[in-house]
């Protein structure tokens, strides 16, 4: 940790004190007071009491406490207090997750990369994101309920492909109540090479709900546009609009209705879908080891030409019906299109590569000019979600069981293109300085690029699963579960010579888990999951690396975990620790070719075990007083590759030890308090090119704080993240360039509620 970080830390932890013993020292003055400020920290605390009911994870209303699974929940109020606007930044306070990198479109839990589609959206696979934007995107927070982040596999209820972890996006749904929220909200940056005020992002909000006529319809209409929505970095922008309604209806007896449509629209300039990247102090050595200090920040090292659109709908219909006392039957169907468009002009790894005196070609680390090439992006996706459960209880040989039968599928087509210009035509024609990316040149968009013609890729999945929780006496528990997986792919490749390659390949195989929770007394619950995870390999990634007429096998894992929840100092307390071991096998890795090969890079698999990640999670929720209440975080990761060229080195973007601390103080009925902070240990860069593997990205702290005030109708909140300004590299996914981390911001919202 250097001397900086340290300090940080040492400040946030004593902050944290500072704001316990204030609590001391200002004793609240009335009963009624307390009662309502008791309410507000812990509704504000609760995302991870242990009591907490929730469908949400395991899709079975079940309390967190009897769940073998490492969960952390985080609640709209979260959301709006940490000043988390879309959901790479509610990673932010759960150790152990991270966004994967400049890309957007995978994720990290235990050290295991997921793809984007294990963020799920109420609960079904609704984000099929491309590179460079060929799909939707990870969704804003603006209809977002609740974020759950589940730690380890939970293909058996969700289908094949989830190792590490998933998240569950659960949107807001019509309530009885009516009520109308109208908010102005606004970030800005504050730094000295970003400006004080001069770029704004602002949006407008509006969220509705309550009857329509009568008691059982109700509606809800949320709607966020942002009109001009600047970046810190000169040259980017976005501009959107994001609508959401929805429809619920109890008419029909023991059964509810609910329809909701979701509109996203969305136009970018700068940034579209690469790397939003800057050089590092590293780079100007000439020497690059570990990746330094981001210089020139606030440039964008693209061009002006660079633009893209992004155009999303979907329809979601649920239907949720109680057969009778014991038995509840839901179904959920969705369906939605996505149209992407994207042109930018980027540093790429290979085309700055020379050729050392003995024949080798290796990064010319340390050019003043880099050379750049036009890629040019298009996709339009069509995809039908359905999954159905059937969930209820039975009495079988003296034990009570607690059945779930469910079956999902998805049937995706998708067209996507992405086409770079061609290297030695690029050389010379778009150069920017390293040190100075006001002196560029931007060579004329090529001709081929604008092809509307784009390859179909066809996916189907099918999902069957069964999962029996057996009460065998009133403290213990034993949960077995067995699913069916099937997959069907096929992607169509045109190459530069206008052939055409077709990969299609059928997966099918058996997942499963076995679970057991133990109820020590009413506040102490053990518990272990042993299950097996399903991952076979992209149609895409095969297509683009696979060596021709070699059979690739699905990635398997395997992971263990054991742990225990407890809930202590008459329930103010409540802790979750979790130990837990992950092995993989059949994972690949990518050889680089030599020049002239028909492929860059060939897909080497790996068979056998290759893989390992074991550590330990802790969350803590403590409700310190009537006033104050704090949150923690932690996450020790010990995860690599066990074969390969990368064995034994920490996995990407995986940081050993990473903890988040939140405290929410109550200064009175009005005004509350808040102070975070993260920490983050080195993080290994894995995968961009072969010229990155082992590099490192510095150990961090930032600290955010914020406040709120409540007065009548009125609500202003304000967030100011990353306190001090730290200035770090937040991913590396190539030697040329590197995404820095947002300088310090500042958050404001008001709204008006009636």
């Amino acid at each position: 940790m250097t001397p900086h970080n340290s300090f940080n830390l040492k400040l946030s932890l004593l902050a944290t004190s500072l704001l316990a013993a204030g609590v001391a020292a200002n004793p609240i003055a009335s009963n009624d007071t307390a009662q309502t400020l008791v309410k507000t920290i812990v509704e504000n605390g609760a995302n991870n009491a242990l009591n907490k009911s929730t469908k949400n994870v395991s899709k079975v209303n079940i309390e967190l406490k009897d769940l073998g699974r490492s969960v952390t929940i985080l609640d709209d109020d979260i959301l709006v207090e940490r000043g988390v606007e879309d959901i790479r930044k509610a990673f932010d306070y759960v150790a152990g997750f991270n966004i994967a990198g400049p890309g957007q479109q995978s994720f990290i839990s235990r050290g295991v990369s997921s793809n984007l589609s294990n963020i799920m959206v109420d609960g079904l696979r609704s984000l099929h994101g491309q590179k460079n934007g060929g799909g939707s995107v990870a969704p804003s927070t603006f209809n977002v309920e609740e974020v759950v982040f589940l730690k380890g596999p939970e293909g058996l209820l969700y289908g094949s492909g989830i190792t590490g972890g998933m998240v569950n996006v659960v949107t807001k749904m019509p309530e009885k109540e009516a009520s109308t929220q109208v908010s102005l909200k606004n970030k800005t940056w504050l730094a000295g090479d970003v400006g004080y005020f001069s770029r704004n992002n602002t949006s407008f909000y509006l969220d509705s709900t309550g009857q329509l006529g009568q008691e059982d319809l109700l509606y809800r209409s949320i709607i966020q546009y942002t009109p001009t929505g600047e970046y810190f970095q000169k040259g980017r922008s976005i501009d959107e609009k994001l609508v959401d309604i929805s429809l619920v209806s109890t008419h029909i007896k023991d059964t509810r209705l609910t329809a909701k449509y979701e509109s996203l629209d969305r136009f970018k300039t700068g940034g579209t879908g690469e790397v939003d990247g800057v050089f590092d102090e590293s780079y100007f050595t000439g020497s690059i080891t570990e990746f330094g200090k981001p210089v020139n920040r606030d440039a964008y090292y693209g061009s002006h030409l660079d633009k893209g659109s992004n155009k999303v709908s979907s329809f979601l219909f649920i239907a949720e019906t109680q057969l009778d006392d014991e038995w509840e039957l839901t179904a959920k169907y969705k369906q939605g299109k996505s149209k992407s468009r994207a042109m930018d002009l980027r540093i790429d790894d290979d085309i700055n590569l020379i050729t050392n005196d003995q024949g080798e070609e290796v990064p010319n680390i340390g050019a003043e000019w880099v050379e750049r090439l036009w890629t040019a992006t298009s996709g339009d996706q069509k995809y039908k979600l359905l999954d159905v459960t059937l969930d209820g209880k039975m009495s079988i040989a003296s034990m009570e069981h607690q059945l779930f039968i469910g079956a999902n599928y998805r049937d995706m087509n998708a067209k996507y293109r992405a086409s770079s210009q061609d290297e030695d035509l690029a050389k010379g024609a778009n150069q920017i300085n390293a040190a100075d990316p006001s002196q560029q040149t931007i060579g004329a968009i090529p001709s081929d690029l604008l092809v509307e013609s784009r390859d179909p890729l066809k996916t189907k999945d099918l999902n069957i699963f069964v999962r029996d929780n057996i009460a065998l006496s009133d403290s213990f528990n034993l949960v077995l579960g067995l699913a069916y997986v099937n997959q069907k792919r096929e992607e169509t490749r045109t190459q530069r010579d206008d052939s055409v390659d077709v990969y299609s390949k059928s997966f099918s195989d058996t997942i499963w888990d076995l679970g057991a929770v133990y109820a020590l007394n009413d506040a102490h619950n053990l518990f272990a999951t042993y299950s097996r995870s399903y991952d076979p390999i992209s149609a895409r990634t095969i297509s683009l690396y696979g060596i021709d007429g070699y059979n690739y096998k699905a990635i398997e894992g395997k992971n263990l975990e054991l742990g225990i929840k407890s809930q202590w100092l008459d329930d103010s307390l409540t802790s979750s620790i979790t130990l837990y071991q992950l092995d993989k096998s059949n994972s690949y890795e990518y050889e680089r070719q030599p020049a002239g090969s028909d492929k860059k890079y060939h897909l080497i698999q790996l068979n056998g075990h290759s893989f390992r990640s074991k550590g330990v999670e802790l969350d803590i929720s403590y409700q310190v007083s009537d006033r104050l209440s704090s949150t923690m975080s932690y996450a020790y990761t010990d995860a690599a590759p066990t074969q390969g060229t990368s064995t034994g080195i920490q996995a990407s973007g995986t940081p050993k030890h990473a903890i988040a601390l939140w405290n929410n103080y109550q200064l009175n009925d009005e005004i509350n308090l808040n102070l975070g902070v993260r920490h983050e240990t080195v993080r290994t860069v894995g995968g961009g090119s072969d010229f990155t593997k082992g590099m490192t990205l510095p150990a961090y702290t930032e600290i955010d704080m914020g406040a709120s005030y409540v007065t009548g109708p009125w609500k202003t909140s304000a967030s100011l993240r990353n306190l001090f300004d730290a200035n770090h590299a937040q991913a590396g996914m190539r030697y040329v360039d590197i995404q820095p981390s947002e300088p310090r911001s500042l958050d404001v919202s008001v709204t008006y509620t009636f």
